[in-house]
C-alpha cells in the first residue's frame, strides 16, 4: 500500500487566499467614505482606486498565464501573494491618493493570482497526487 500525499494545508491555504482576496474587494465599498475624509480626495478618485483593482487583475492576467508557463504553480502563487500582501499593506500606510490607486494596482496583480483559476491549478496539482491523474480518477481500471 502506498502513502498517499494529503494536500490538506495546501487546499485550506487555496481557500483563505480566495475568500481574503474576495473580501478584499467586497469590503472596499465600507471604507470608501474614510477613504474620502482622510485623502480629502473625491468619490470618483476612491472609485477609481476600486477599478484599479479589478483594472490590474485584468492586466495581470495574460502576464500570470504565461509565468505559468515558466514556473511552478506555487512559485507564481507565493509571488502573487507577495503582491497581494504589498498591496494590502500600501494600502493601509497610504498617505495619498496617488499611494492608494498604486496600492489598489499592486491588490489587483496580486488577486489575478490568488484568484480562483491559479487556486484551481493548485487544488488539481494537489489532488492529483493524492488521489492520482485524473483520467484515473474518472476511468479506473478494474
Amino acid at each position: 500500500m502506498s502513502k498517499r500525499y494529503d494536500g490538506t494545508l495546501q487546499l485550506a491555504l487555496c481557500l483563505l487566499a480566495v475568500v481574503m482576496g474576495s473580501l478584499s474587494l467586497l469590503t472596499f465599498g465600507i471604507y470608501s467614505p474614510h477613504f474620502v475624509t482622510a485623502f480629502d480626495a473625491s468619490v470618483a478618485t476612491v472609485s477609481i482606486a476600486a477599478s484599479v483593482v479589478l483594472l490590474g487583475a485584468d492586466i495581470a492576467a495574460p502576464i500570470v498565464g504565461r509565468l505559468l508557463d515558466i514556473y511552478t504553480v506555487k512559485q507564481v502563487y507565493l509571488a502573487g501573494a507577495a503582491f497581494f500582501l504589498a498591496g494590502l499593506l500600501g494600502i493601509s500606510l497610504a498617505h495619498s491618493a496617488t499611494a492608494l490607486l498604486l496600492s489598489c494596482a499592486l491588490v489587483g496583480i496580486g488577486f489575478s493570482v490568488l484568484g480562483p483559476f491559479v487556486a484551481l491549478s493548485l487544488i488539481v496539482g494537489v489532488l492529483a497526487k493524492s488521489l492520482g491523474e485524473p483520467r484515473e480518477v474518472a476511468y479506473p481500471e478494474p
